[in-house]
């Protein structure tokens, strides 16, 4: 995997560190990458880190991480220039290190497209969806979270918290409380946002387990036949 095969849009995981590559703090920002310019340097879109580079110093540098389907990698860069195009502010950074490919969390997954509600919490009951905040379709959802595809914005700051609520099954509506880990343009042309959400709840909680359960019936159901069978 190399940086000039990234597709403009993919989503990007930013993070500031120190000169000796220790988290700064555990701010981060959600961007898009844009363009290559050369071999090492490459252009992002990015308003959160826009608004942050006055505080940063420029001697440290940032991390990165992308996925690519269930791969994700992850590189650190340092922070080149601003430069003005289409009315865009782009960032310029030069990678200083290699991609280095990370393992995804050992979560169950399944890459399924459905119908995703997500609310804003009711005021006076925190595990009750309240205000329907956007209607989306999801790309693939994990015990640990979800990833959906909506045309609406959603204003909120990273790591608010709202009501997911979807099906796998028929019949088994999951209500989850999640919280907003990243946003940014689609990768994708049917629709103009894209979100990742972490759903909120214990390892060993009932919900967590329901949901396990309806991802493998639903993986299990949709195996093709071996010949024979």
């Amino acid at each position: 995997m190399e940086l000039r095969f990234l597709d403009r849009g993919t989503l990007l995981d930013i993070e500031f560190l120190t000169r000796d590559l220790k988290p700064f703090s555990d701010e981060k920002f959600a961007g898009n990458f844009y363009d290559i310019e050369k071999d090492l340097t490459f252009f992002i879109t990015s308003d959160e880190l826009f608004e942050k580079l006055d505080e940063f110093d420029p001697s440290c540098y940032l991390k990165i991480t992308f996925r690519r389907g269930l791969k994700a990698y992850t590189f650190t860069g340092k922070f080149s220039s601003i430069v003005k195009k289409s009315r865009e502010n782009l960032i310029l950074i030069t990678a200083a290190s290699p991609l280095k490919k990370i393992e995804l969390r050992n979560a169950p997954r399944i890459d399924i497209s459905l119908p995703v509600n997500i609310y804003k919490i009711a005021p006076d009951a925190p595990n009750q969806a309240g205000e329907l905040l956007l209607k989306g379709y999801s790309k693939d959802i994990s015990n640990t979270g979800i990833c959906i595809f909506s045309d609406t914005l959603i204003q909120e700051q990273h790591d608010s918290e709202f009501i997911a609520e979807f099906s796998i099954i028929r019949d088994n509506v999951f209500s989850l409380r999640a919280k907003l880990m990243r946003s940014g343009n689609s990768p994708i042309i049917s629709y103009k946002y894209a979100y990742g959400f972490l759903f909120i709840y214990d390892d060993n909680s009932d919900e967590k387990s329901n949901l396990t359960v309806s991802m493998f019936k639903y993986k299990t159901n949709s195996q093709p036949l071996r010949p024979g069978r």
